[in-house]
């Protein structure tokens, strides 16, 4: 029998793991798409229509971002050479032109959003309005940096859209539920406090359904502890969470000796990835155009905390696994998850304060975006030192020797 002593079992598994995201992705958004051809062709051009249509088109990205892996790691098998067309040309045009192509995307949304031409236009821009955001930013702060190979890169892109989501997702779940049967077992201690959310319900089944859930909140966030709970949780726990998991893809990496620049931009790549699944979800509803395109504009700020943060722990990891610099490490962890929850901590105020009353919620409110602001600078900041500190040496010319033509 022929030895398998070289065959490459990681890439095997990176074969099937990235065609079987691949395939998954676009068969998903074929049937979300037939979904929303039916719908058409019964004359039904309502939103849901339209959040059909993105979501198909948004898997449909999602699938065609991790065949590259597939084809990579099926070279590999076959012993084949591996294209690497990283070098583009024009980078500088793609700087500039990524940024107008969003914009222009943006004032055609602004146009046709609650006209009968939206079911046919958003889903056409949708993946530009997603994705280019969040391109261009990798683009900036990936300047002049490498992971490495194609197949390391594609492999990292393709484990971050599929494994990481789900990772993250089963976990957040978990935990919610854990919190939940807490709460239920403080509950069934404090039978008091069951009157309360007795009051709550019956006062919620007396409105009208379109007023519920605004009296919904207004009742829950005037009970003590909830509102804290509520930013502990997002500002605390999940930022905690999300900062040590974003990076998965890059775990499986160390043991190949990376630097510390390596990890940053590694790091960048899973933000990005995991940044993309999040606006695709949270893009694909369309209500009226002005909230969609503050909505879309925000989203590029989440893209923004997710490449920082992630970039931040990804070259804090590598940092403390080749250099064992753990100091470095426990920085840029918690600076990340400083930075995440400061951002969700902000939300959370601005969306509460239109439920509480009092001069504090009203300050906290309005102060909110001013916060996101600051965050979304800091982290652009960041981006950019990073990656000017993290650019390799430039070597110095060779000097020819004296009496000598160079």
């Amino acid at each position: 029998m022929a030895s398998r002593a070289g065959f490459h079992y990681p890439t095997l598994a990176q074969l099937i793991l990235s065609a079987c995201g691949g395939l998954f992705g676009l068969f998903a958004a074929a049937l979300l798409l037939l979904m929303g051809g039916l719908n058409l062709v019964s004359g039904n051009t309502t939103s849901q229509t339209t959040s059909l249509l993105n979501l198909a088109g948004g898997t449909a990205l999602v699938g065609l971002l991790c065949l590259p892996s597939a084809v990579y790691a099926m070279l590999r098998l076959l012993e084949r050479p591996l294209p690497d067309w990283r070098r583009m040309p024009g980078i500088r045009l793609f700087a500039i032109g990524l940024p107008v192509l969003w914009g222009m995307a943006l004032v055609l949304a602004a146009v046709v959003i609650g006209h009968p031409a939206e079911t046919f236009v958003i889903p056409i821009i949708y993946p530009v309005v997603v994705g280019v955001p969040i391109a261009w930013l990798l683009l900036i702060a990936g300047r002049g940096l490498l992971l490495g190979g194609p197949q390391r890169r594609w492999g990292t892109v393709s484990l971050s859209l599929t494994g990481t989501l789900i990772t993250v997702l089963v976990t957040e779940v978990l935990v919610l539920g854990v919190l939940i049967l807490i709460f239920a077992f403080w509950l069934a201690a404090n039978p008091d406090q069951m009157a309360y959310f007795q009051n709550f319900a019956a006062v919620v089944e007396t409105v009208e359904a379109q007023d519920s859930m605004d009296v919904m909140l207004r009742q829950l966030f005037q009970y003590p502890g909830v509102v804290p709970g509520l930013i502990t949780l997002a500002a605390v726990v999940i930022p905690m969470m999300e900062e040590l998991i974003k990076p998965l893809a890059l775990y499986f990496l160390l043991g190949r000796r990376l630097t510390p620049a390596q990890g940053f931009v590694g790091g960048l790549i899973c933000g990005a990835c995991f940044a993309l699944t999040e606006s695709i979800g949270s893009l694909s509803q369309v209500a009226d155009s002005s909230s969609w395109i503050m909505l879309a504009i925000g989203r590029s700020g989440t893209a923004l905390l997710h490449i920082t943060c992630t970039g931040l722990v990804g070259w804090g990891v590598v940092s403390a696994f080749t250099e064992r610099r753990w100091g470095r490490f426990f920085l840029a962890f918690l600076g990340a998850v400083a930075l995440h929850g400061t951002w969700n901590a902000a939300t959370i105020a601005q969306s509460v304060s239109t439920f509480m009353d009092g001069a504090l919620w009203k300050t906290l409110g309005a102060l909110s975006p001013v916060m996101l602001g600051i965050v979304a600078m800091s982290n652009l900041i960041i981006l950019l030192v990073m990656n000017r500190r993290l650019q390799p040496p430039v070597e110095a010319p060779a000097v020819a020797p004296a009496g000598m033509d160079a």
